[in-house]
């Protein structure tokens, strides 16, 4: 005989779902959370909203909003100090896998290839966390130093004509036809729309100008 859930004495997650899978126990005598529960560990083991749904004796829609109610409990609120922590983290578990490659590269029959890999990875670790710190914010990229430096006013922008005169010169090292002519080419043709950009744009200041002045007049 199929018994019903003892709400007084639970079993655990495992121990129901063994026991609902040898009908010892009705599927729809379970909570909410308890299915939800269940379909969070058949989630895991690889099975579909179809065969979770088949095994607890619910509908595939039902199914679903228990896997929509998990991925919202399960869901991440933007946090500071989540990102602190993270950080961390990645430091701690990147220091523990160099030690243990580091120790694996130190026993004695060690032969000088796994050495030479070991060092390696340790440095791959170490180029991975920086690329990590990168994108969570605590370091700098290429880029953000460029910026700084353009909003700082140290770093001079060629002028148009400058960068024309630089294209020309290069292309008397290009041959024809090649891949890196018709890049050239290309570039060259994106420095006459920006000319053409700026042109209009002066004439543009220009009016403007008169327009002030005119109205200044009146």
């Amino acid at each position: 005989m199929i018994s019903q859930v003892n709400s007084k004495s639970e079993p655990g997650s495992l121990a129901l779902l063994q026991q609902i899978k040898d009908r010892a126990i009705q599927p729809k005598s379970l909570a909410p959370k308890q299915r939800r529960l269940l379909v969070s560990i058949l989630m895991n083991e690889g099975q579909s909203s179809a065969e979770i749904a088949q095994l607890l004796d619910v509908s595939d829609r039902t199914v679903e909003r228990d896997r929509q109610a998990l991925r919202k409990e399960s869901s991440i609120q933007h946090d500071p100090a989540l990102v602190n922590e993270v950080a961390g983290q990645l430091q701690s578990q990147g220091e523990l896998s160099i030690q243990r490659i580091l120790k694996i590269a130190r026993d004695k029959d060690a032969t000088h290839s796994v050495r030479v890999e070991a060092y390696h990875r340790c440095f791959e670790i170490v180029c991975k966390y920086v690329e990590r710190l990168q994108n969570l914010g605590f370091l700098p990229t290429a880029a953000t130093k460029v910026e700084a430096k353009l909003s700082r006013g140290s770093y001079e922008i060629p002028s148009i004509d400058e960068i024309e005169a630089e294209m020309l010169r290069v292309k008397r090292f290009v041959s024809d036809g090649s891949d890196s002519n018709a890049q050239i080419s290309a570039l060259n043709e994106d420095i006459r729309k920006a000319k053409l950009a700026s042109q209009v744009k002066q004439i543009t200041e220009n009016l403007e100008s008169k327009g002030s002045q005119n109205d200044k007049t009146d």
